[in-house]
C-alpha cells in the first residue's frame, strides 16, 4: 500500500541507535588494561547505567516492513487456494490464500481486478503475483496481489467456461430463442473489421451466389479492449435504424481466425447480450473450424468461418431459378398427365355400347310397351268374352220371363259399354305412344356423346388456362428476376463516379466524409470513374 511505504531517508532515531551501540562496544576494550579490581568496578559502573531501548509501535512495524522487503523479491509468486473472498464496493478484492498448513491475508486493488478476465471466487486454485507488504495500522502482513491466474487453466480459459456457463443458465443458448433465417434475404448487414480479409471474403461469397441482395458494412474493431463495446453498439444502432436502413434480413457478425486473445472480444458478456436482444437474425461466423464463442453459442445460426456465414445467409441463385424451371416443368407434365388420363377415359366411355348407340337405351321401354299392349288387348278380349257369356246366360234367362223390353235396354247398355271400352283402351295406349315419343325426343336432343364432346371442350379450355398461367408466371418472374438485376446495377458505386462523384479514403483504406478527419501531411487515395490519385494533405 502506497499510504504503507516507509522512506529511510528521514528516519532519524534507526541512525541514531546504531552509534551508541557501538561506543558501548568500544570502552570496554579500553577498560582491559586497568587492574582488575578497577575494571570489575567500572563494569558495574556501566550496568547500572545501560538502558534497553524502547521502541514505538509505529517504529516497529515500519522496521518489520523494511526487513520483509529486504527478504523477499519486490514480486513473488504464491500459489494457494481462495478462501473468505470478498469484492468491496469500491472495487477492490480481499481474501486469503491457503494451503494445508496455514493461510495468509491478500488484497487486490482495483485497477489489478480490471485486468482480470475470470470472477475469483472461494475454493479456487491460483497463483498470484504479488509483493509481501505490511498493513501498519493493524500490524498484519499480507500479499499486495497484482496478477492472479487459475491454477492449472488459462485465465480465458477459465473466463470462457464461467460466462458460458453463466448464460446458459439464464436460458440464452436455448433452442426456442433461435430466429429462423429468411430464405431470401434482400439486405443483409454485416458487422466485422472494414479491412481485414473476413469482409472481402463475405461480400465475395454473397455476391456470387445471390447478386441481388444489399450490402451494408458496419466496421467495428475486432479485437482489442475496446472491441467488444464497438460490436455490441454496432448490433444495438443495427436493430434501432433497421426501418432508416430500408429493412435488414439477416446480420453477419464475425471475423477471421487468431488465437483466443484475438477472438475474445466475440466471448464477452456485453457482445452476448446485444446478439441475444436482435430482432433481426444473426449468423455468427468467428475465426477457423475449431474455435467456438460465446457469440457462437447465442447467434441464432453458428458458422464456421466468416465465409461460410455468408453461404448460410443466402441461397445459390442458379440452384433457386433451376429449381423454378424444374418446378415448372413438373406442373406442365402434370397437367399433360392429367389431360392424358381424362382423355384416356372419354375414349372408354365413348368405345361403350350406351354411348356408340345411344337409342338402344329405348329398346327394353319399346318391348314393354308391345308387352303392355298385347296384355292389355288380351285381358279386353278376355272381359269381353265374359261378359258376352254372361250375357247370354242372362239373355236365356230373360227369353223364358220374356223380359222384351228389358233385354233391349240391356243390350243397348252392353253396346254402349264395349264402345267406350273400345274408345278408352284406344285412347290410353294413344297416350302411351306419346309418352314414348317424348321419350325418344328428349334422348335424341341429349345424345350422351354430345354432352362427352362438350366435356372434352371444357378440358380443352381449362388445359389452356393453365398454360396460360404458366407461363405468365414465369414471365413475371423473370421480369422480377431483371427489375432485381437493374437495382442491383443501380447500387453500384462506379455509376454515381461516372456522374462526376468521387471517392476518398485514408491510408487505411477507410472513407473520409469529414475534414476533420484529415491531418497536414497525410497520405490520401482518390478514387474517380476511370482511376485513381493519390495526394498529401495540406
Amino acid at each position: 500500500m502506497k499510504q504503507g511505504m516507509f522512506n529511510f531517508e528521514d528516519d532519524e532515531p534507526q541512525k541514531e541507535s546504531k552509534p551508541e551501540v557501538k561506543s558501548q562496544a568500544e570502552k570496554p576494550q579500553e577498560v582491559e588494561s586497568m587492574p582488575e579490581k578497577k575494571t570489575v568496578e567500572v563494569k558495574k559502573e556501566k550496568v547500572k547505567k545501560a538502558e534497553p531501548k524502547v521502541y514505538s509501535v509505529t517504529y516497529l512495524n515500519r522496521e518489520i516492513k523494511f526487513a520483509l522487503s529486504n527478504l523477499f523479491p519486490s514480486r513473488i509468486l504464491v500459489e494457494g487456494e481462495i478462501s473468505n473472498f470478498k469484492q468491496h464496493g469500491s472495487g477492490h478484492l480481499y481474501f486469503s490464500l491457503k494451503d494445508e498448513g496455514s493461510a495468509i491475508l491478500a488484497a487486490m486493488w482495483r485497477s489489478s481486478v480490471s485486468k482480470l478476465k475470470f470472477e475469483p471466487e472461494n475454493g479456487m486454485a491460483v497463483i498470484a503475483t504479488a509483493r509481501v507488504e505490511v498493513y501498519e495500522p493493524q500490524g498484519k502482513y499480507q500479499l499486495i496481489v497484482e496478477k492472479l491466474e487459475p491454477a492449472g487453466i488459462g485465465a480465458l480459459e477459465l473466463a470462457f467456461r464461467q460466462m458460458a456457463e453463466k448464460l446458459k443458465n439464464e436460458g440464452l443458448f436455448e433452442p426456442e430463442h433461435k430466429k429462423e433465417l429468411p430464405r431470401y434475404p434482400m439486405t443483409i448487414a454485416i458487422v466485422t473489421s472494414g479491412t481485414g480479409a473476413a469482409v472481402k471474403d463475405i461480400c465475395q461469397t454473397l455476391g456470387r451466389r445471390w447478386p441481388f441482395a444489399r450490402k451494408l458494412l458496419y466496421p467495428v474493431a475486432v479485437q482489442g479492449p475496446e472491441a467488444a463495446g464497438e460490436i455490441s453498439a454496432a448490433i444495438y444502432d443495427i436493430n434501432k435504424r433497421k426501418e432508416e436502413l430500408g429493412g435488414i434480413d439477416v446480420m453477419i457478425v464475425g471475423r477471421g481466425g487468431g488465437s483466443l486473445e484475438d477472438l475474445w472480444p466475440f466471448n464477452e458478456e456485453p457482445v452476448a447480450r446485444a446478439i441475444f436482444a436482435s430482432e433481426i437474425p444473426v449468423i455468427s461466423g468467428v475465426g477457423h473450424e475449431i474455435d467456438t464463442t460465446i457469440a457462437d453459442l447465442v447467434a441464432d445460426m453458428r458458422a464456421a468461418t466468416p465465409t461460410a456465414a455468408a453461404e448460410l445467409a443466402v441461397p445459390v441463385a442458379e440452384e433457386e431459378l433451376s429449381d423454378l424451371a424444374e418446378y415448372a416443368r413438373a406442373i406442365t407434365f402434370d397437367i399433360k398427365t392429367a389431360i392424358k388420363q381424362a382423355n384416356d377415359v372419354i375414349e372408354s366411355l365413348i368405345g361403350r355400347p350406351f354411348f356408340s348407340n345411344p337409342m338402344s337405351m329405348l329398346d327394353v321401354p319399346r318391348q314393354s310397351l308391345d308387352e303392355t299392349q298385347t296384355r292389355l288387348s288380351h285381358a279386353m278380349a278376355t272381359n269381353l268374352a265374359k261378359y258376352r257369356r254372361e250375357l247370354d246366360r242372362f239373355e236365356g234367362i230373360l227369353k223364358k220371363i220374356e223380359p222384351h223390353s228389358r233385354i233391349g235396354n240391356l243390350k243397348l247398355e252392353i253396346e254402349n259399354a264395349k264402345h267406350k271400352l273400345e274408345r278408352l283402351t284406344k285412347q290410353s295406349i294413344d297416350n302411351r305412344g306419346k309418352v314414348l315419343d317424348g321419350y325418344n325426343l328428349r334422348m335424341e336432343r341429349r345424345l350422351p356423346l354430345n354432352e362427352v364432346k362438350m366435356s372434352g371442350q371444357k378440358l380443352d379450355h381449362v388445359a389452356a388456362n393453365m398454360h396460360y398461367a404458366i407461363r405468365k408466371n414465369l414471365s413475371e418472374k423473370t421480369k422480377e428476376l431483371e427489375q432485381y438485376r437493374k437495382l442491383l446495377n443501380n447500387l453500384d458505386h462506379r455509376k454515381v463516379l461516372k456522374r462526376g462523384y468521387s471517392l476518398t479514403r485514408n491510408s487505411d483504406g477507410k472513407v473520409i466524409d469529414s475534414i476533420y478527419k484529415v491531418k497536414t501531411g497525410d497520405i490520401i487515395k482518390t478514387e474517380l470513374a476511370d482511376g485513381s490519385v493519390e495526394s498529401i494533405a495540406k
